[in-house]
Parts: structure tokens; sequence; C-alpha cells
């Protein structure tokens, strides 16, 4: 089932499958700026990745036993409650490749041209849980260029071109300075992109088509490709992270 906030000037719609992000649309000309999910492309639109960013082939070790999770984790793929007022929540109690409790608080905020993402999980079991957390929402615009708020050592500047050439392979990016990133497409298109505290900056395109689509995915221990183990981080007994992105429309 989906939902749907609006105001005067646009509107979003949220699938409680994953509390995804489907839409993100001006409403004077229709103008959509999140990815529309064509299969033969990329079938997302802006999903959550947890409680594992990447996909780790061999799993992970826990008290002495190999487990293996899906790629970018679960959260995604369930069901999510409506509370009302762009909330959703999510409560889990283990399985035996996660074995750990937590609740997941997803919040939409609409106000004006901009758009506040949220998302707040909390430990509610008795063990440390190791965990990964990011976003992945799909930016429909043709070739970007992304401008950051600071110069960045990792690109060599504070501009990078998205074109097929630069997204041959996903670029991961693990001392990114800036929390925010403005892009304006080859159509016109201009948005802003502000995070809250990251650990690894990731952008990618299907290959060969990042003039229809380009993800920017801030992300919490994100381990570099190759590595044994998909965590670092535990989240303590009652522990809480939050994940946080505003979308603001410029053009």
């Amino acid at each position: 089932m989906t939902h749907t906030i609006e105001n005067e000037g646009y509107r979003i719609t949220i699938e409680e499958r994953g509390a995804e992000l489907l839409s993100f649309k001006r409403l004077k000309d229709e103008r959509e700026y999140i990815w529309n999910g064509e299969e033969t492309i990329w079938k997302w639109h802006a999903p959550v990745l947890f409680p594992q960013c990447g996909n780790f082939s061999n799993g992970y070790t826990y008290k002495g036993k190999t487990l293996h999770l899906p790629m970018h984790g679960f959260l995604r793929d369930v069901i999510h409650s409506y509370n009302g007022d762009g909330v959703f929540s999510f409560s889990f109690d283990g399985c035996d490749d996660y074995p750990f409790s937590f609740q997941a608080i997803t919040y939409y905020i609409l106000t004006g041209n901009k758009l506040n993402h949220r998302i707040e999980i909390t430990n509610t079991g008795v063990d440390p849980m190791p965990y990964s957390l990011g976003f992945h929402t799909g930016l429909w615009l043709k070739s970007p260029l992304l401008t950051f708020e600071r110069e960045e050592d990792e690109i060599g500047s504070k501009e990078f071109k998205c074109n097929d050439d630069t997204m041959k392979e996903t670029k991961l990016y693990t001392s990114i300075k800036s929390r925010k990133v403005f892009a304006e497409d080859e159509d016109g298109k201009k948005l802003s992109l502000s995070y809250s505290d990251f650990s690894t900056l990731v952008l990618w395109s299907p290959q060969g088509h990042s003039d229809k689509l380009v993800c920017i995915e801030p992300r919490i221990d994100t381990v570099p490709e190759g590595a044994k183990e998909p965590f670092s981080r535990i989240l303590s007994k009652n522990g809480k992270v939050m994940l946080e992105e505003t979308i603001e429309v410029l053009n």
C-alpha cells in the first residue's frame, strides 16, 4: 500500500514495503526527482539499507557461527506500519541469520520544496547488535554535475561529473568532509542534498544509465569491498542510531 503527502507545490509517495520513497514530484509541471523503478534498469526507488550495506557472500561470524544476510539487508523488503503524519514503524524480534531485536522508525516531513527523510534504529534486545545503515536514494537526473560544499581530497575537487565514463565503477569514499551536495543535471533540474553524519559515501549508477539515474548513498559503517565481515559498529542494548537526508528542490 502507498501513502501520499502533499502541499501546495509538491507531493511525495511512500510505499509500506520498506517505507520506501517512491516519488517526489513538483505539481505545477509534474517534474519527478526520484527514479521510477524501471525494472530493466534498476527496480528500486530509494531503499534503506539495513542491517547490512553491500553484499558479503561469505557472511559474518557471530558466536562461532557463520550467518548470511541478503545483499543490503532485509529492511527494504518488509512491510512497515503506517502511523500517520509521514511516520512508519517496523519491529523485529530476530531470526536465524540475524538473532537481534530492533525497532525502525522512519519519518518523512514535506515542507515547501524540501523533503526531510530520517530513520532511527533502536536495539530493543539484550545483546549488542552489529549493524550497518545506509540510504540508496535514486535520483532521476541526467548526467548531473555534483558540487560538494567543501574541497574533497578523495575526489580531487569540489566537483564530480556523473557520466558513463566516470560511473563505470561504483565510487566508494571513506573520508568525505562535506555534508551537503548540489546536483544540477543536463535538463536543468537542480537539487541540494544534505546529510547527517556518515562514514562512507557511495556514488552509483547502473552501467550505461548515468543519463537517467544517479544514486547518492551516505552510509554508516560500510566496509570496503573485499572485507571478510560486513560489520564493525555495534549498537548496545537500548542504543539508537539515526541517519537523515534532506532533499531540497532548487529547480
